[in-house]
């Protein structure tokens, strides 16, 4: 669970980030690739129409956050187009370090070990409720 600072954090550094969404999302695809060329098969999207979806669908699990029982089913049908199109758990831990260093990069002076923190755990709870479709 996490707390409301950590909630407010979230919400706050993303709506800074999303200042610049497209720019944002086509960040976290370069480093994405960059760290997992391999992953780059799994898309068969352009880059823009992904960056797209990916902040969507981060934009909705940030205003949702607070409310982890709202979003539960839309993660649970995330993680299963993910799995339809050959993503496997292991993948997850390089999406989180795209993730948060896409934000670092993106907040620059803004970006502390407090914002840090709340990130890797808000992608905690995103990974672990997406595991949960793996073990079922």
């Amino acid at each position: 669970m996490m707390t409301d600072r950590q909630i407010l954090i979230i919400k706050n550094s993303w709506s800074a980030v999303m200042v610049q969404s497209q720019e944002a999302g086509e960040l976290f695809y370069q480093k994405l690739f960059e760290e997992a060329p391999f992953l780059h098969t799994f898309f068969r999207n352009d880059i823009e129409l992904q960056a797209r979806k990916f902040t969507s669908m981060m934009t909705l699990l940030v205003r949702s956050i607070q409310y982890s029982d709202k979003v539960t089913h839309e993660l649970e049908e995330l993680a299963k187009r993910h799995i339809r199109y050959g993503a496997r758990p292991e993948h997850y831990a390089i999406v989180g370090d795209s993730l948060v260093w896409m934000m670092k990069q993106r907040l620059e002076d803004r970006w502390d070990m407090e914002t840090e923190q709340a990130w890797k755990d808000m992608y905690q709870l995103i990974t672990r409720t997406m595991m949960s479709v793996y073990n079922a």
